[in-house]
């Protein structure tokens, strides 16, 4: 992974990551008397198809590795899909008997298991900061439309609105905060937990600051040429990546029980 990593870091490469989206994806790894060889398929790859290298996650009977495939293969067959978050390309990846550029063995369930945290903590921020971006852009809108005479943040239900709103994101906020600073300070479980929080709140706050700031922004929110509905697809596409809110759901009921 060496050689993949300092390119990443030069710039010099453009990785997309392929791993289990669902209950019809897998990659799966066998070896032969040459090597490592990998098959199967993967939905929902980001940047898949502008992606010079693909880090996959296969697995077998014989446990999980992580390889990098060059994308341009000829056993990476790629297909754009159609999403709903326009400014976020995804990709349909099949690999047909592909032997990896660099592959390393990952040892249990520990590893992946906080890289994907990591990842869903980046999400939850990302979420953040686009429910921020909704509240921002409703303030500004509430103090420069006018209706009746008067700024239409003058209005209560408006107000009422904008607080819901700040609300939802600082909560957010606060969850991704501690859920970073749960890496390196708290045990697996509680990490874990802190993460889920996180991609609960920061995915119920983007979508609710979206959906909000469509209100606030009366008819002119609505149409394609405002830049709303960009946020809205985004919050709505970000939810579903990488494992359903119920499995987070589950995650924080099952330390509460724990803790009572």
């Amino acid at each position: 992974m060496g050689i993949t990593l300092a390119r990443l870091a030069t710039g010099s490469t453009r990785v997309a990551v392929a791993g289990n989206q669902g209950a019809r994806d897998g990659v799966v790894w066998s070896d032969d008397d040459e090597g490592v060889v990998l098959s199967g398929h993967t939905n929902f790859v980001m940047g898949g198809m502008d992606a010079d290298t693909v880090l996959v996650i296969a697995t077998s009977d014989r446990g999980r590795l992580v390889a990098t495939v060059d994308a341009t293969d000829n056993g990476v067959e790629r297909t754009a899909m159609t999403t709903l978050d326009l400014t976020r390309p995804m990709a349909s990846v099949t690999f047909d008997g592909v032997r990896p550029t660099e592959w390393v063995p990952v040892e249990g369930t520990g590893a992946v298991d906080r890289a994907t945290a990591a990842m869903w903590t980046v999400l939850a921020a990302e979420q953040v900061g686009s429910a921020r971006a909704c509240l921002d852009m409703s303030v500004v809108y509430a103090k420069t439309r006018k209706q009746f005479g008067r700024p239409i943040g003058s209005f209560q239900a408006i107000k009422h609105r904008l607080v819901d709103m700040s609300i939802a994101v600082e909560l957010a906020e606060a969850a991704v905060l501690d859920a970073a600073n749960a890496a390196v300070d708290r045990d697996e479980a509680s990490m874990f937990t802190a993460v889920s929080i996180a991609r609960v709140l920061a995915s119920r706050a983007a979508s609710f600051a979206a959906e909000e700031s469509i209100q606030v922004h009366g008819g002119i929110g609505f149409t394609w040429e405002h830049p709303l509905h960009h946020y809205f697809r985004r919050a709505k596409s970000v939810e579903m990546l990488f494992g359903s809110m119920d499995s987070h759901l589950d995650r924080i009921a099952e330390a509460v029980l724990e803790r009572a």
